[in-house]
């Protein structure tokens, strides 16, 4: 320490550490602040003040106000003349300003600009790892530490040291790879490429989970010929479904997620069941209300009305039914669909959202577990295929980072089973329940 600072070397071994999301940094103002200065110092700052005016744009009620606030933005940044030009194809310019024709001072949305919005989002991404490396963001942190020498741990989650972590194997010893799980020898392999249209899947008017909502995710996750990777790094991968997924005439691709969690099978599981911890690892999640438990004649279910807040788009909600499952080879299947429930109408304050898909949870060894994640998701609203498969292509390893703070946090403290679970684990003692005695015949 200097003067009560800790030493520059220090700030930045302390940096090396931690994993800091782009989302904290555009959540958190005075980051915010120091990301558009940033900006403006590298000749490129008309991103930032686009996003700067869109959190004002959302914010307000009158329509009669906000379509003339949208004039002005499309004046200001929009047009190829304008003073703060944002860097957009002409596709997204031209089809923004003819939503922008179509409004008026009584029917003016809120997510009028979220293609355009998420567009630039994603372009402001690619300036994040500069920014973290930049010496404007490390006077910073070094300022803030000087005050509160835990400051990073509030703006990010320590990575986690593989080693360190419960005798688990590194990332070097276990390996990432978009393979089919251990053991799918009850799939019936019907590929995920030949379904067409999310109607032919399930009635979503309908609360019943049955054995082929398992075997769906099963069949999608075994069937590797389907996948096309896009991305790996040392602790997990991502790939994307060949052939979309038609919710209508919007085609969407499926997401295929693996990665190795350096710890046992239960303490994953219990770690992602645990609504105590579910803001740590759904970080843009509003609130989880639950709406219903059901019990079927193989298994229990829970339908939950989830709100979120998504990065640098209009507030987002789903209306989920899950259920859970052992394997016999120990292993466990979470499934998720989106249903609709009479307790949870759809809002004008809300996007609804489409979703369905699972989770499968197998054992490596006695500390590590490969959770394989298989997601289709419809944000709905302005989002065009096109932009959610490149959301889906720009997924770092926040996600998997969250998961391991979450897990060694509960480990820390001694707790298994979590307190509150929106009845998951309920879920999953009624289907180990019956499958110990005899189906009932019809």
């Amino acid at each position: 320490m200097s003067n009560g600072k800790p030493r520059k070397e220090d700030v930045l071994r302390a940096l090396l550490q931690y994993d800091i999301p782009f989302e904290n940094i555009m959540d958190e103002k005075k980051l915010r602040e120091l990301f558009n200065e940033f900006l403006k110092e590298n000749m490129n700052p008309e991103g930032g003040l686009f996003m700067d005016e869109l959190d004002h744009y959302v914010t307000i009620i009158g329509t009669k106000t906000r379509y003339k606030f949208a004039q002005r933005i499309q004046i200001d940044f929009l047009d190829l003349t304008a003073k703060h030009a944002i860097n957009i194809s002409n596709k997204l310019r031209e089809e923004a300003r003819q939503r922008i024709s179509e409004s008026n001072e009584t029917n003016c949305p809120k997510d009028l600009f979220d293609e355009i919005r998420l567009s630039v989002y994603l372009d402001l991404k690619q300036c994040h790892q500069g920014f973290i490396e930049s010496e404007l963001f490390r006077k910073h942190c070094r300022e803030q530490m000087t005050e509160d020498p835990d400051y990073l741990s509030s703006i990010g989650t320590m990575k986690l040291d593989m080693d360190d972590s419960n005798g688990g194997a590194s990332s070097d010893e276990v390996s990432v790879t978009p393979n089919t799980p251990t053991d799918l020898s009850s799939s019936t392999l019907s590929p995920t490429a030949s379904v067409k249209d999310i109607s032919s899947l399930y009635d979503p008017k309908v609360m019943l989970v049955t054995d082929l909502d398992f075997q769906r995710v099963l069949d999608g996750i075994g069937d590797t010929s389907s996948w096309k990777p896009i991305y790996t790094s040392k602790h997990r991968s991502v790939s994307v479904s060949k052939d979309p997924v038609y919710n209508g005439k919007r085609g969407l691709k499926q997401m295929l997620e693996v990665m190795t969690i350096p710890f046992g099978i239960d303490d994953v599981l219990y770690a992602l069941m645990d609504e105590n911890y579910l803001k740590v690892v759904e970080k843009g999640i509003m609130d989880s209300k639950l709406l219903s438990f059901e019990k079927y004649d193989q298994y229990a279910a829970t339908i939950t009305h989830n709100k979120f807040r998504m990065p640098m788009l209009s507030k987002r909600d789903f209306c989920v039914l899950s259920s859970i499952r052992q394997e016999e080879n120990g292993s466990y299947l979470w499934v998720r669909k989106s249903v609709e429930h009479e307790q949870a109408p759809e809002s004008k304050d809300f996007i609804r959202a489409i979703m369905f898909g699972g989770s499968y949870f197998e054992k490596i060894d006695e500390n590590n577990t490969k959770l394989t994640q298989m997601t289709y998701c419809d944000l709905q609203g302005w989002i065009t295929p096109g932009i959610f498969n490149k959301i889906i292509a720009l997924r770092d390893d926040t996600y998997y980072n969250a998961i391991c703070a979450s897990v060694k946090e509960r480990k820390m403290i001694g707790v298994l089973e979590p307190f509150r679970s929106a009845q998951m684990v309920d879920c999953l003692r009624y289907a180990q329940r019956c499958r110990k005695r005899p189906l009932r015949t019809l």
